[in-house]
């Protein structure tokens, strides 16, 4: 589909550059013929000035010399414009195939993101409903359930049934930030009472995961120009992954500075970290690094960081990871300050 796009754009990059050319051309031989005749005739009556002081001459001759003159002037001008109009149509017709391609490769590299998030999404979704027809079928067909096996059953539907809410729920988090237009919820805003709400309600999971959080901030006041809510999703799902990730009697730190005209959010952890391999796709929409950190225990479906990503960027601002396996991960984000 692209390259017959590519092909039609090219087509009329080619028919807007011939139109001007073209355009160009009549103007050029039109100049250039009305010059010729200008020249022609000044020449000519400057001659026949000159004679007519000796010998009078007759009125309305025409000079078969100048015709032929004027007619070779028009015929080279022809050809001239001609050959130029077919090297700039040759030579555009190439330079536009490749602007054709360099407009058209973002669209075909968002295409296939598009065809590959559709893919992803519908691998996950198909997971979960396939557990729960299974289980579904199995009750339907058993008549001899007891009251406890049909309760396990309910609870296991019950658990897909939330599985399938939290990924509907993110794809709508990533669908929303990417496609963000509420410039009305940005405000100034101090950063560090949203960590330590975040932390709050962080708390009992922590707790249960047998992880210590600890917040570091250089200023109690650091005001932020951004969306409250996105920046507390934002530290929300850094934290959870810390918290997430990390092993029994592990650290999720989350440090707070002012660096120049940007606010440095720094939530690090020293748990099971990330391969190398996959520190470059961490914030790709379903992309899950290694075994280490996608076993059955770790919840998610790898969209967290990819709607950490979109938060960051209609901010105008940065996120960037630094791993090693089984010494933790550290995540920076760089926000713009309030003025």
């Amino acid at each position: 589909m692209l390259k017959s796009a590519r092909i039609r754009l090219t087509t009329w990059y080619l028919l807007i550059i011939m139109c001007i050319t073209v355009s160009f051309s009549i103007v050029v031989y039109s100049g250039v013929v009305k010059s010729t005749e200008r020249a022609l005739g000044n020449y000519e009556r400057g001659i026949e000035q000159r004679f007519e002081k000796m010998l009078p001459l007759p009125n309305n001759i025409q000079n078969p010399a100048r015709i032929e003159m004027i007619k070779n002037v028009k015929t080279n001008t022809i050809t001239l414009l001609f050959v130029v109009n077919i090297a700039i149509l040759i030579i555009s017709g190439s330079i536009s195939y490749f602007l054709a391609g360099v407009t058209l490769e973002p669209i075909e590299k968002m295409l296939e993101k598009q065809k590959k998030f559709i893919a992803d999404a519908a691998h996950e979704l198909k997971t979960p409903l396939t557990s729960m027809k299974a289980q579904l079928e199995v009750g339907q067909k058993c008549k001899k359930f007891n009251t406890l096996e049909s309760s396990e059953i309910v609870s296991s539907v019950i658990e897909d049934i939330d599985s399938l809410t939290t990924l509907t729920n993110d794809l709508l988090k990533a669908s929303r930030y990417q496609n963000y237009e509420n410039k009305n919820s940005i405000e100034d805003f101090n950063i560090t009472e949203v960590v330590n709400k975040v932390h709050e309600s962080m708390k009992q999971k922590a707790i249960k995961q047998g992880v210590t959080i600890k917040v570091n901030s250089s200023q109690d006041e650091l005001l932020v120009h951004a969306d409250k809510n996105a920046i507390k999703e934002l530290i929300t799902i850094l934290l959870d992954n810390a918290i997430k990730f990390n092993r029994k009697e592990g650290l999720a730190e989350i440090n707070i500075n002012k660096e120049d005209k940007n606010l440095e959010i720094e939530v690090k952890d020293n748990g099971i970290g990330i391969s190398e391999k996959d520190i470059p796709f961490v914030f790709d929409r379903f992309y899950k690094a290694d075994n280490s950190r996608t076993r059955k225990s770790f919840e998610g479906y790898g969209l967290g960081l990819s709607i950490a990503k979109e938060i960051v960027n209609l901010h105008s601002g940065s996120i960037s990871v630094k791993s090693r396996p089984n010494k933790g991960s550290s995540f920076l984000v760089k926000l713009p300050i309030a003025c």
